[in-house]
């Protein structure tokens, strides 16, 4: 037997309001996404970062900024990404050499900027004056420090490999070149920015419709539930009959209960009696009777029965 949930007016006002909270929450995150990122997604505005490096200024971390790459001295990790399962991308993350003689992180994860990246670095190393004939223009975000603590693990690792190779101490490199933590975050483009403000904006708008509607829908119900049963078959018990239970006090006697029914044949009559019935038969006589019938073994002597 289904039954019909009971809903309250307070649950259902609840349930609203749940709604409604959690779709402004959507729109105001796709707000300051769209707020803190509004040069670079309308009209593609950053800084000029290789202006910050000639002039010796403090970077703008935190900001959209593009660069000129012409020196990377290698790939030094990669993370893949995953959904249910299913592989969604990879990151590679690359060392690149700057004018200032600084050494940076830089993250992509478009193949092309792989296969671009990865061709530099070969012309890094085979180059005289460490530059590549190549040049990648990254855009991107520039962060303060690199992804996770396992990736900045990668990066360290990256230079005890380069100053063994280079036969030098680490010391000695840092002494003469800056290694900088900062990361620049070419994956964050402008179609990955604008997809995450339309989703959460259009996800948090039908959040906060549904909110409304199921908070009207309340204001609308009577303060007493609605405690009948929709469909389910159910017949409520009549209270207003009262109650006689069996008087158990007294023992059961089946004679009693259920006293013996005699039947009477007294009166009983054969309907085809005295009805003018005849029988079809009546007057038949058997053809064989008394017409000379003999037995074919009369007279037969065994020979074994004296008495036969």
């Amino acid at each position: 037997m289904a039954a019909t949930r009971v809903q309250t007016k307070g649950s259902v006002k609840a349930s609203g309001i749940t709604f409604l909270v959690i779709g402004i929450l959507a729109i105001i995150v796709a707000g300051i996404i769209l707020g803190l990122n509004a040069g670079y997604m309308i009209k593609g505005e950053c800084e000029n970062l290789q202006d910050y490096i000639t002039g010796g200024k403090p970077f703008p971390t935190g900001e959209y900024v593009n660069l000129d790459v012409r020196s990377v001295l290698g790939n030094y990790a990669e993370t893949k990404h995953t959904t249910n399962g299913i592989p969604t991308g990879t990151d590679q993350y690359f060392v690149i050499w700057l004018d200032d003689d600084s050494f940076m992180s830089l993250k992509v994860k478009d193949k092309d900027d792989v296969e671009l990246l990865n061709k530099i670095s070969d012309e890094t190393w085979t180059n005289d004056d460490w530059y590549s004939n190549s040049t990648f223009k990254a855009t991107g975000k520039l962060k303060e420090s690199i992804g996770n603590s396992e990736i900045k693990g990668f990066y360290q690792d990256f230079f005890d490999e380069f100053c063994e190779y280079m036969g030098i101490s680490y010391s000695d490199l840092t002494s003469q070149f800056n290694v900088r933590e900062y990361e620049l975050d070419c994956t964050d483009s402008k179609s990955s920015l604008w997809a995450a403000v339309a989703v959460l904006g259009i996800l948090g708008l039908i959040f906060a419709l549904l909110g409304i509607f199921t908070i009207k829908k309340a204001a609308s119900m009577s303060d007493t539930p609605d405690m009948s049963y929709s469909n389910s078959g159910y017949t409520p018990v009549d209270t207003s009959v009262p109650y006689n239970p069996v008087d158990t006090s007294v023992p059961y006697n089946p004679e009693e209960a259920a006293p013996e029914q005699k039947i009477s044949f007294s009166s009983f009559s054969d309907p085809n009696a005295n009805a003018g019935y005849s029988d079809p038969n009546a007057g038949y006589s058997d053809p064989n009777a008394n017409a000379g019938y003999s037995d074919p073994n009369a007279g037969y002597y065994d020979p074994n029965n004296q008495n036969y």
